[in-house]
This record gives structure tokens, C-alpha cells and sequence, in this order.
């Protein structure tokens, strides 16, 4: 192996920058801000009882501890998602990671609007849960955008049809 200089005339970089679409910034950016409404769901209690006001980090019986697997796991894969999304390494991996935000989205608002339900039919709603359903709507939103910045990416690239006169 032989090293070779290079002249100060040749340039270093092969092409320009290639920046990300704002629209994809944002799904990425609002989908953080979900996930951080997500975890802050779990502090706050979801329900007020008569014998007690249980969050998902606090909860009310023995054994509810593996309650917590659920919403942690849609604030981690959230987080990495809208990362992926925001950095954009290639549109295959944008396209999942905007998936992956929709879907987490859904499950975690199906899962926030389940507590609420229960604790509408035996006590009171807490604001954990309310916070919740908000996070994971955003968790929605955010990944809609995500997958709208993907698409119109591709449309952006995609070569013009001729048009034929008829």
C-alpha cells in the first residue's frame, strides 16, 4: 500500500449534502415529544380508587411490576424510531421506522384508553391516562408524517411519464 496526497484542488466530498425534508423533522420531532408524554403517563396515576391511585410505576397490587414491559417498550422503540426517522439513512429504513411509529402509536393509545376505561367503570380517570392518549395519538401523527415525507420523497424521484398525444 502506497499513500498518495491529495492536492488541495481536489475536492473531498463527492456530492452536496443531502438534507433531510422538514416534514420528516417534524414527524421525528413530534414523535419524540410523544414519547416523552408516553413516560410521563406512567408517573402520574391512571385511576383514582377508593383505596388508592395507581400509575404504572406505582402500582397497586403485587405483581403488577410486569405492567410496565408494555409502555417502556413504546418509549424505547418510539425513541429509536423517530431518531431513525429524523436521520434518515436510507428511505427502506425511514419507511419501517415511520411504521414502527404509527403502529406503537396505535397500540399505546389502545392500551392508555383500556385504563381509562377501567377506571371510568370503578373509580376515577387520572391524568396518566389522559396523558397517555394524548402520547400515543402524537406517536400516530408523528409517524403519519414520517411516512408522508417518505412518500413524497419517492414521488419527488420518480421519473416523469412521457406524455402521448393522442
Amino acid at each position: 500500500m502506497r499513500w498518495v496526497p491529495v492536492s488541495p484542488s481536489q475536492p473531498l466530498a463527492s456530492g452536496p449534502a443531502r438534507s433531510r425534508p422538514w416534514i420528516a423533522i417534524a414527524g421525528g420531532a413530534s414523535s419524540i415529544v410523544a414519547v416523552i408524554l408516553q413516560f410521563s403517563a406512567c408517573i402520574f396515576p391512571y385511576a383514582y380508587y377508593s383505596d388508592g391511585s395507581p400509575s404504572i410505576f406505582n402500582g397497586a397490587f403485587v405483581g403488577d411490576a410486569w405492567f410496565i414491559a408494555e409502555p417502556v417498550t413504546v418509549v424505547l422503540g418510539g425513541l429509536i424510531a423517530a431518531i431513525l426517522v429524523m436521520i434518515g439513512i436510507n428511505r427502506p429504513t425511514a419507511a419501517l421506522s415511520a411504521g414502527a411509529l404509527v403502529a406503537l402509536g396505535v397500540q399505546s393509545t389502545t392500551m392508555w384508553a383500556g385504563y381509562m376505561g377501567i377506571a371510568a367503570n370503578q373509580g376515577r380517570v387520572g391524568p396518566g391516562g389522559i396523558i397517555g392518549v394524548v402520547g400515543g395519538a402524537l406517536l400516530i401523527a408523528g409517524g403519519s408524517l414520517a411516512l408522508t415525507a417518505v412518500v413524497t420523497e419517492r414521488l419527488k424521484q420518480a421519473p416523469s411519464e412521457p406524455k402521448s398525444s393522442t
